[in-house]
């Protein structure tokens, strides 16, 4: 498949960048210390990053190093490692689209992130998966 087939793929299944974009967002996260960004911070961090990296590259492997950069990661985690340099199948061969979707719609995709991972700490630690009297991580 060459670089425009590819492209034209992607367009086809629009989700496929959005689903991608969850998966290397909370991989980034799931690296980054609350105790150095703060809970307070924790998600107006990750939008920065998310922003940032999508404005500031264009590939995916120049992203995560800015977006690491504004989560304060120096070193991805073993699991992190995987998922990011596995998504960089999906997201650069269509890295301008990507890149435009995160302008249009970072509040959005973040949003969905949130919830993922509160769904997650409440399937690990038995509460509400919307409970504010947590971490917000």
């Amino acid at each position: 498949m060459d670089h425009h087939e590819r492209n034209h793929a992607m367009t086809d299944h629009p989700d496929t960048l959005l689903d991608a974009t969850r998966q290397w967002l909370s991989a980034l996260l799931d690296s980054a210390d609350v105790d150095t960004i703060g809970a307070a911070h924790w998600w107006d961090r990750a939008s920065a990053a998310l922003q940032a990296a999508a404005a500031g590259a264009t590939t995916l492997a120049q992203a995560t190093t800015i977006a690491a950069t504004k989560l304060q990661v120096d070193v991805l985690g073993e699991s992190a490692s995987r998922i990011v340099t596995g998504l960089a199948e999906v997201i650069d061969p269509a890295y301008t689209e990507w890149a435009d979707r995160v302008a249009a719609e970072h509040v959005y995709m973040v949003a969905l992130v949130r919830v993922e991972r509160a769904a997650r700490r409440a399937q690990k630690t038995n509460q509400p998966a919307l409970d504010t009297t947590t971490a917000p991580f």
